[in-house]
């Protein structure tokens, strides 16, 4: 037992081998013995391999929330995703490890219970237990995600093409280039438009026609994909005959044209993506995002430091309303209705 200037102290000797039998020893201030160069190096090497041993432990965990979000998760993230983005935050913000809401949670989760509603993600009901809690284990799930982003297997896309489907919704999104009363006539138009996506991107190698997610949705995209250097993940194996293939938040993506179906246009090529979407999108997945490299680089395995809280609304963001898709603890998780 020692003293100091504000406190008083015990000092417990880190070698648990060796000259003390592997019994922890209470060392006082006056017993240099603990403070030799041989125990030093013994404590650092003791303490970077239970730092090692915590950091793979949170990898692996991480890395299970892929599957949780694929199984259901979904619901809960991509409508706090949404949430996020009418509340006025971008997606390089989400994104990024060192995001910190606190300055307007309450506004984030009442935001994040109306969208789930409308989405027929929840029902108002369950919504309404929803807490702060929930919203922090929820946002604990996306950063523990894009923490581990590149250690997901990476996809293997044949013809390097990927589909996905959106409903009505998204026409509101990226200042209406979706919509198709922005094209009367119908047919081709090209958009050469860059959009960062505002939530994870679910896609699947699928065919637009026969995949269930896509055949029946308003807006079908097909995605061109780089050979390489693409952040397209593998997150789960709970889903295989899905063929999905996800891609993280503000993946950047652009637009090269549209086909909307009226018209004389209103059965253009039904063979390829069948006749329920009202717009076909063409468009890039690029190969890098925003910020110019893959995400991990931006979330740290190791830790995830606080920061201030950011105080209103991003001042650049385009009006959107983000696309529709846990971190469970022992605490009773939302409840979700059954489907997708």
């Amino acid at each position: 037992m020692g003293t100091g200037r504000f406190c008083r102290y015990r000092i417990r000797n880190t070698l648990e081998a060796g000259s003390t039998g592997g019994v922890l020893q209470l060392v006082s201030g006056s017993d240099r013995a603990w403070a030799t160069e041989a125990n030093a190096a013994a404590s650092r090497s003791a303490f970077l391999a239970e730092a090692k041993q915590q950091a793979e432990k949170q990898k692996k965990d991480d890395l299970g929330q892929g599957g949780i979000y694929l199984t259901g998760g979904y619901r809960r993230i991509n409508s706090l995703l949404a949430a996020f983005e009418r509340a006025g935050y971008t997606p390089a913000q989400v994104r990024d490890a060192n995001f910190n809401f606190s300055g307007r949670a309450d506004v984030v989760l009442e935001t994040w219970q109306q969208v789930a509603t409308e989405r027929g993600y929840a029902s108002g009901e369950a919504t309404e237990s929803w807490d702060m809690q929930d919203l922090g284990m929820s946002h604990d799930t996306i950063k523990a995600i894009h923490r581990v982003w590149d250690h997901f297997p990476h996809a293997v896309i044949p013809d390097n093409t990927l589909i996905r489907g959106d409903s009505e919704q998204i026409f509101s999104s990226f200042d209406g280039i979706l919509n198709p009363e922005r094209y009367p006539r119908g047919g081709y138009h090209n958009v050469g438009r860059t959009i960062s996506w505002p939530g994870i991107l679910s896609t699947t190698m699928s065919s637009p026609t026969t995949h269930n997610f896509a055949n029946w949705k308003a807006v079908i995209w097909k995605f061109d994909v780089p050979k390489q250097d693409h952040p397209g993940r593998v997150l789960g194996s709970e889903n295989q005959a899905e063929a999905e293939v996800t891609f993280p938040v503000s993946t950047q993506i652009k637009i090269k044209r549209v086909l909307v179906r009226n018209g004389r246009f209103a059965r253009e090529l039904t063979g390829e993506f069948g006749d329920k979407a009202k717009v076909i999108v063409f468009a890039d997945i690029l190969a890098l995002d925003e910020f110019g490299g893959p995400p991990s680089e931006r979330f740290p395995l190791h830790s995830i430091p606080e920061n201030d809280p950011l105080d209103g609304a991003a001042t650049d963001l385009v009006p959107t309303r983000g696309p529709s898709r846990g971190r469970w603890t022992s605490r009773r998780p939302p409840t979700w209705p059954s489907g997708d």
